[in-house]
């Protein structure tokens, strides 16, 4: 498996994770919605509700959006915007809990000398690329942080699996796959 030399949030001391936390979660999942608003010159209540939505349903609220009427590149991109808020964020929380918890740093070594077999063991990193559709954002970046996938690919392959989900999702919903189909 691809793993990354990551030892953890010490390596990274410029932002506390606190803080770091806080830009990822309200920046991205607030900021980036009004900031789409803002240009799309779309209702901010219509655009933070389609946020709060991807929240709860994760790339199912593209339906809401489209049954809102915010557009295609609005609902990809504000509903993106969460996910990647909310992988990132999961990141800075694993590492908190492995600073703070020995139990956790002891279950992460069982892990790496273990063998992995079944659909992780058979394509790797790889397989958060279907496995954002089937897991969603909130159970893949446990998983690559688990197996110390290297956090910058591993969130590249999350967020092209859910884009890719999102579009699908909303090409099947407007009826576009039945024309083309």
């Amino acid at each position: 498996m691809y793993q990354e030399d990551y030892s953890g949030p010490k390596t990274r001391p410029f932002l506390p994770a606190f803080a770091r936390i806080l830009l990822f979660l309200p920046g991205l999942s607030l900021g980036v919605p009004i900031l789409v608003s803002i240009v799309t010159h779309s209702p901010p209540p219509e655009i933070v509700a389609l946020a709060g939505t991807a929240f709860l349903i994760e790339y199912g609220a593209v339906v809401f959006g489209i049954a809102r009427g915010i557009g295609f590149l609005p609902t990809i991109v504000v509903t993106s915007s969460v996910a990647l808020a909310v992988i990132l964020t999961s990141f800075e929380l694993f590492d908190l809990l492995a600073e703070r918890f020995g139990r956790v740093e002891q279950f992460l070594e069982r892990v790496k000398s273990g063998r992995v077999t079944g659909f992780i063991g058979h394509y790797g990193i790889l397989g958060l690329v279907p496995g954002i559709f089937v897991g969603g954002f909130y159970i893949c970046p446990a998983v690559s942080w688990i197996f110390s996938w290297k956090r910058s690919f591993s969130v590249i392959l999350m967020m092209t699996g859910y884009i890719v989900s999102a579009v699908a999702i909303y090409l099947a919903t407007t009826g576009i796959l039945k024309v083309l189909f």
